[in-house]
């Protein structure tokens, strides 16, 4: 994480296996030549991964605020959304509609 001068982070970093998915910071106004830089609650993301059921109990163990809990879907996978500390959505599942 990047912390700036008046202690809001600039950035962070998250790391899976070689992967890296860097989310956007929040800004309170709209920055037309960079759309990445909009108001907070503007962003989402969906995550798919092995071993949901570990990553959800950690997530809880950790503080995180949930807005949808574990639960399977009518399309076949287990999913859960939590929210960051900038208000975007984060969905983490096992749907992979594209592997093989």
């Amino acid at each position: 994480m990047a912390q700036t001068e008046d202690g809001s982070y600039a950035h962070v970093e998250l790391r899976l296996g070689d992967g890296v998915i860097r989310p956007t910071t929040k800004r309170d106004e709209v920055n037309p030549e960079n759309p990445w830089q909009g108001p907070i609650g503007t962003q989402g993301l969906y995550v798919a991964l092995d071993g949901i059921e570990d990553h959800y109990e950690r997530a809880v163990a950790e503080g995180a605020e949930i807005v949808r809990p574990l639960a399977e879907t009518d399309w076949g996978s287990r999913e859960y959304t939590a929210r960051d500390l900038e208000g975007n959505l984060w969905a983490f599942g096992t749907y992979r509609p594209y592997v093989g």
